[in-house]
């Protein structure tokens, strides 16, 4: 019986015959007697490169999800809401603060006088640092989210097609491939979050654990180590992945204990300092944000599609878990369930292996159960299934400290959602070895039929437009079309320092009713508007606080009902009331006031009420 391919790639009798004259780059193009590659053979070559075929699958989902319009960086009202306009404004009052300060990336303007971190805001420290020597040349108004969230597309596309192309060289396959991770309901719906879309650094792990073992993982490791800078959830993700993997080559002897022990000690140095060094161990914030078990992933969420699917009927889970989605998409499941059908067909013909076979396996065995555990925190201490759930407390108490830190823990669930996905691939791949006499054509009709199902089956609208509405929906007199009224403009002339939002609009003090809380429209522009004038605003939205958050908040408060200073410009919202003293009005429906002695031009064009 022909020996069965390793899930950890494919052996050269695996190469599809449609393109097994072009499975070796070397051999592309090369006239018989050594003369140069002519163009058209160049373009040959290329259009069989699993990067150039992922990152053309990647632009074509960008421009049906997005079309390209959040990309120009000088677009700043496309990303003045929720935890969009938390990401851009975290870099923007950055801009604001000291060029050389340690720990980099603070941002003292935002939550003032406390201030924040662009680490806590999500603002993509890495990105935020290595532009911050440019940002006098850079317009006032300008954004790197759009171009950040492009990138990941990108990738995306290009490490599934990398991933596919350890299956079969097929272009048409590769391409199938690559459809399958770019339209993962997870990683467009994170899209809400541009920092959480870097999705591609859980496949450049997965990739890593697919190929050949090795005794360096240097750029792994310095990829992994950079992904602190990122986005901290997905680092924790990567880190536990990656430590699968060099175990994993230690299994299978392509390293020893001493290197795979160098490798992730280099790993968590470089990534804590890295994470000390954007101030992420700085004293003055808290250390968790509580919580956890709010944000879980679903026993069932592999095939809840929570109204993603026009096929599929919904299946209901909390409210609460909406950060543990991890739908496949109809393709996907169609292709796994082919897959294990074709399996199972000739399960009864197969052995169960011997435990030293499995030890010996070229699979990256490890590596899938670093994604197991990472799925059993994604269910955290409530485990649901469905609408059922049991809590057992008592599981989660070795690693409650760090749960604290980390409490959305349903995003956990990532790395094995993508394993499913391989795995449906690997499956494919094998069946059309096994039952086809052109495997590579047949694999490549699978593989891009199943993504044009996943496609077409999601309800998945323009992602701009929909996140504008949902951030939008319940403020829709503050949408990113910014501050309208003319007298806004007059405070580029002044000689205020701060804004001031009454009550403080942060976490812990919510401010005024729904229009007017952290994460509202009015506090995103507000604060847009702060920052284009040089000034201070002591509102926002941070996933991490300042210790004496509440306090300052009071503070505040109090004195803003005891007089106005001078040099502040106070926004008092609609449980608020100004002192008789103010000299106040209504700019956008939003109440001003300034100390009724000040005489400069913005205070004389608010009236006397």
């Amino acid at each position: 019986m022909t020996a069965e391919p390793a899930l950890a790639g494919s052996s050269d009798e695996d190469a599809p015959d449609d393109v097994a004259d072009v499975a070796d780059d070397d051999e592309i193009g090369n006239d018989s007697d050594g003369t140069d590659r002519t163009a058209l053979e160049r373009v040959r070559r290329w259009s069989h490169s699993p990067t150039l075929i992922g990152a053309g699958v990647a632009l074509l989902a960008f421009w049906r999800y997005y079309q390209f319009a959040p990309v120009w960086p000088t677009n700043v009202e496309s990303w003045t809401a929720g935890d969009w306009g938390t990401h851009m404004l975290g870099w923007l009052h950055y801009r604001n603060s000291p060029f050389l300060e340690l720990p980099l990336g603070q941002a003292h303007d935002l939550g003032y006088p406390l201030g924040t971190s662009m680490i806590f805001t999500d603002s993509i420290p890495l990105v935020g640092i290595l532009l911050r020597p440019f940002s006098s040349i850079l317009p006032t108004d300008f954004q790197y989210l759009g171009a950040y969230v492009f990138a990941s597309y990108l990738l995306q596309g290009i490490f599934g097609a990398r991933i596919t192309a350890r299956f079969t060289p097929g272009r048409f396959a590769i391409a199938g491939g690559a459809g399958l991770f770019v339209t993962m309901p997870a990683f467009l719906i994170r899209n809400v979050h541009p920092a959480l879309t870097a999705h591609w650094l859980i496949l450049a792990v997965l990739l890593g654990a697919l190929a050949e073992p090795r005794s360096r993982r240097w750029a792994l490791v310095a990829m992994v180590a950079l992904a602190a800078t990122i986005q901290p959830y997905i680092w924790m993700f990567v880190i536990v992945l990656l430590a699968g993997l060099l175990l994993d080559d230690v299994r299978r002897r392509a390293a020893t204990w001493q290197q795979a022990a160098t490798s992730m000690a280099a790993c968590m140095s470089a990534s804590l300092a890295l994470v000390w060094l954007v101030g992420g161990f700085s004293s003055g914030f808290q250390a968790s944000s509580g919580g956890f078990g709010i944000g879980s992933a679903n026993l069932l969420t592999f095939f809840a599609d929570t109204g993603t699917s026009r096929t599929l009927a919904s299946i209901k889970f909390p409210d609460t878990q909406h950060d543990g989605i991890a739908f496949l998409g109809f393709g996907v499941l169609l292709l796994l369930a082919v897959g294990v059908a074709a399996w199972a067909i000739e399960l009864p013909r197969h052995q169960l292996p011997h435990a030293s076979a499995i030890v010996r396996s070229p699979k990256p065995l490890l590596t899938i159960v670093a994604a197991l555990l990472l799925a059993v925190y994604s269910f955290s201490d409530r485990i649901f299934l469905g609408m059922r759930d049991i809590y057992v407390p008592w599981a989660y108490d070795p690693i409650r400290g760090m749960a604290e830190r980390f409490r959305s823990s349903g995003r956990a669930i990532w790395p094995l959602m993508y394993l499913m996905v391989i795995l449906a691939i690997w499956l494919a791949s094998r069946a059309a070895r096994r039952m086809s006499s052109r495997p590579g054509a047949a694999l490549g009709v699978v593989l891009v039929a199943a993504s044009l199902v996943q496609y077409s089956d999601l309800i998945i609208p323009d992602r701009h437009q929909a996140i504008e509405d949902f951030f939008y929906g319940f403020g829709a007199d503050f949408r990113v079309d910014g501050l309208a009224d003319e007298r806004w403009a007059l405070l580029a002339d002044h000689d205020y320092a701060h804004l001031a939002v009454v009550p403080t609009a942060m976490y812990g003090c919510n401010g005024g009713d729904g229009n007017e809380t952290y994460n509202a429209g009015r506090v995103a522009l507000l604060s847009l508007e702060a920052y284009r004038n040089d000034m201070t605003i002591n509102s926002g939205f941070f996933s991490r606080l300042r210790i004496g958050v509440s306090e300052s908040c009071e503070a505040q408060n109090a004195a803003a009902a005891d007089g106005l200073e001078s040099d502040t410009v106070y926004v008092f919202t609609s449980v608020a009331t100004p002192p008789a003293d103010a000299r106040c009005d209504a700019l956008d429906t939003i109440v001003v006031c300034v100390n009724a002695a000040n005489s400069d031009r913005f205070a004389m064009a608010l009236a006397r009420t």
